[in-house]
């Protein structure tokens, strides 16, 4: 069994040292990051008047955003700032806390020091999982107008836009619709089937960001494994399939208060019974 690297800190605390200590919101570039480090501990040194707990506290943070980027974080999958054209809307960014109110620092902890766990596979160990909301634009089909010509199948072809030749059996574009299977009528219109006669359909543009707390997990990241021979972080050295378990025999230990009996084979007690029943006059005929 594959045993996962113990990470130091969740994605939801990493979110909380941007905020708090770099100013930054997630998801950024780990350039950016190493940037607005420089900068601060410039300010922050002892030797330019700076309090040296806030500089400590500004290292530690940087050495535990460094360790989760080198797990290949999602957080630190976003463009530097100078690659950024002038003019694009700006990216959204991952919230602190999610839809119930909960900040995300407080999920995907773990089950705790004395109870083994899996990864959640719904969230992926994070403790929330992530929705996006896309933004709308002018519906392609109709152009916005929200009525599009009405449609029919092809009578020719039956829809399928294609046709089998007789003679040589090949299969060729419908001469009758060019290969669409379906004809426009000339002034019949219909509600557009692409935006439902909104005008307006979904683009690749993310709008907002919505953190939700895991249901299956309960927001702990690790769903539970109910083993309680095993100790805490046990689980991964447990033995493969391909290993043959030893077995060890022991004498039996012969107790003077609790003999051993000795368990005789007799096929004909079964018949001494019965004999010993009607002898006595049970399960006689009345």
């Amino acid at each position: 069994m594959e045993v996962r690297p113990m990470r130091i800190i969740s994605e939801g605390q990493a979110i909380e040292l941007l905020k708090t200590q770099f100013d930054l919101d997630a998801p950024v570039a780990f350039e950016d990051v190493k940037k607005k480090y420089r900068q601060e501990s410039k300010k922050l040194h002892p030797d330019a008047g700076g309090s040296e707990e806030a500089f400590k506290a500004l290292g530690n943070s940087f050495d535990e955003l460094k360790k989760l980027y080198q797990m290949d974080s999602p957080l630190f999958d976003a463009e530097p700032f100078d690659n950024v054209a002038e003019g694009e809307p700006k990216p959204p960014s991952m919230p602190r806390t999610t839809v119930d109110g909960t900040p995300l620092s407080g999920l995907g902890l773990g089950l705790g020091p004395t109870t083994n766990g899996r990864d959640c596979p719904d969230c992926e160990h994070r403790g929330y999982t992530i929705t996006k909301e896309h933004g709308r634009g002018r519906c392609e089909k109709c152009a916005g107008k929200r009525w599009q010509p009405r449609e029919y199948d092809c009578r020719a072809c039956w829809g399928t836009g294609k046709f089998t030749q007789r003679k040589s059996q090949r299969v060729v574009d419908c001469r009758v619709c060019e290969g669409k299977g379906k004809f426009q009528h000339p002034f019949q219109q219909e509600v557009c089937t692409a935006c439902d006669g909104t005008g307006k359909t979904a683009t690749d543009r993310v709008v907002n960001i919505y953190a939700v707390k895991c249901y299956t997990c309960k927001g702990t990241g690790e769903t539970p494994v109910w083993n309680p021979v095993i100790p805490k972080g046990r689980i991964g050295l447990a033995r493969t399939s391909s290993q043959q378990p030893t077995v060890v025999k022991t004498p039996p230990e012969v107790s003077a208060k609790s003999p051993k009996k000795k368990s005789a084979h007799r096929p004909d007690l079964m018949q001494d019974l019965l004999n010993e029943l009607r002898a006595k006059g049970v399960g006689g005929k009345r």
